[in-house]
């Protein structure tokens, strides 16, 4: 049995792709060559390597997360991938004395990994399947590309690590919670800044709802000066970034969120595949496209990223 790698080798040449387009648009096939792209377990094949990386990009423009996220592609080899767990050290010694101890015994961490599958459904119009003219690899792409980008976000924020990736507000395995407050105030918003370590504020974000967004956007203080500058869509000089998968200020959620995404690590388990469903929507004169991708994705470290939760 050939390895992901091997199998996304064996797709790269004209023929697969030929191949490929000719399955989606139900058209004769060259079933050779289309096998080179069955991935095992999927019941679909890998999208060719042009329009994979088209896709990859488009999932990334259209996701909040994934974006500001580290990724990494771990097709093959052990669930384990191994992460930095302590801070770094530094320090100035006189010429000739010997380096300070410090622990090395916990520099890294392995953290486990799994195969969580994501699936998208796509319905195109026969007519427009059948039709030459129509771009069937830009529409698929992009419809594509939002559909994941959006069941990705919503993982991202509230998965709940079974059967899905492990989400920033995850309870125990998420963003460490700065404080619990009755109601959104001034104060508490520069509390969550603060209760973030410096090293993690450089490149750190805020991230809301629009309806939370738009509470802070009027909030003042007592002199009536605006937490959020208008002119930038900052706040205490960090970017505000919407993402609606974050939950209302309401009672036992967490809505402001904020931190260095950095340290979210989105791992890629296989390519995204895609296989059309001729028979299941014919009642309808519609093809069904059915697109795979297994990835996971954890927060490595939870201090980096803090939330407000209303009590």
């Amino acid at each position: 049995m050939n390895t992901i790698n091997e199998i996304i080798k064996n797709t790269k040449g004209s023929t697969y792709e030929r191949a490929f387009w000719n399955a989606m648009r139900l058209k004769s096939v060259d079933t050779d060559a289309l096998r080179e792209g069955k991935v095992p377990g999927a019941s679909a094949f890998i999208v060719p390597s042009n329009e994979a990386d088209k896709l990859k990009e488009g999932i990334t423009e259209n996701a909040v997360i994934r974006s500001l996220a580290t990724v990494h592609t771990h097709y093959e080899g052990g669930a384990d991938i191994l992460s930095a767990s302590t801070d770094e050290y530094g320090a100035f010694v006189p010429e000739g004395n010997l380096i300070p101890d410090f622990d090395m015994m916990d520099d890294f961490k392995k953290i486990r990994t799994y195969l969580y599958k994501a699936t998208s459904l796509v319905k195109v119009p026969s007519e427009f399947v059948y039709d030459a003219s129509f771009d069937m690899q830009d529409y698929l792409m992009k419809r594509f590309s939002k559909t994941f980008a959006n069941a990705e976000d919503e993982a991202f924020i509230n998965g709940t690590g079974i059967n899905e990736p492990t989400g920033l507000l995850h309870p125990s395995d998420g963003a460490e919670v700065a404080a619990t407050v009755e109601a959104l105030t001034y104060d508490a918003v520069i509390d969550l800044f603060f209760s973030v370590p410096k090293e993690c504020r450089k490149n750190a974000v805020w991230i809301m709802n629009d309806a939370t967004a738009l509470a802070l956007r009027k909030m003042k203080d007592a002199d009536g000066n605006y937490l959020w500058n208008q002119a930038t869509d900052t706040i205490l000089g960090k970017p505000v970034i919407i993402c609606n998968e974050m939950p209302d200020a309401e009672t036992g959620k967490k809505p402001v969120l904020f931190g260095d995404l950095s340290y979210y690590w989105i791992i890629d388990r296989s390519p995204v595949c895609i296989k059309a469903l001729e028979e299941l929507f014919a009642m309808n004169d519609q093809i069904g496209y059915i697109g795979y991708e297994f990835l996971d994705a954890k927060l490595i470290r939870a201090d980096a990223v803090k939330v407000i939760s209303i009590g």
